[in-house]
């Protein structure tokens, strides 16, 4: 009998669909956020704040998708960490604005390309399997003290 690997979503596009799955994915590194050129937010409110916010607090990677250079200078794309653009001349611009490390040239802008170029990005300090146990030994010790932990409130 063949086993039957989960596949992990490491990449996700933002898009208002899927708003509320994008929150619930624990395993996340990277969120995909296309420019307003390609149907994307043109600017930060509302649920598109808060999505962006809850990325931000959980340490995920933001990558504007940039379809055209107007997409560089939106509100949206002041928060995004990475730029994936198709285009040189984009990839360019967004070097002099974000870095040579933040900018990938991708072939295409299609989803499959998007999800190739975005697991070859580092995975965020707050993914690690260390911060994930540090977090989660964390949580425990709160739950339950230890004994010393007891005393020492109480002194």
């Amino acid at each position: 009998m063949k086993s039957k690997r989960r596949r992990l979503a490491r990449a996700a596009t933002y898009g208002p669909s899927t708003e509320t799955e994008l929150m619930a994915m624990t395993r996340l590194h990277t969120l995909l956020v296309r420019g307003a050129s390609l149907a994307g937010p043109t600017r930060l409110s509302g649920r598109t704040l808060d999505v962006l916010l809850h990325a931000e607090r959980r340490g995920l990677h933001t990558v504007l998708v940039a379809g055209k250079e107007a997409d560089l200078h939106t509100p949206v794309a002041a928060v995004c960490r990475f730029v994936f653009a198709s285009e040189a001349s984009i990839a360019l611009q967004a070097q002099a604005m974000w870095g040579k490390e933040q900018v990938r040239l991708t072939d295409s802008l299609d989803d499959r390309s998007l999800l190739r170029h975005a697991k070859a990005l580092p995975v965020p300090e707050s993914r690690t399997l260390l911060r994930r146990l540090q977090v989660h030994l964390r949580d425990l010790r709160a739950r339950w003290p230890t004994p010393l932990d007891r005393r020492r409130r109480t002194q």
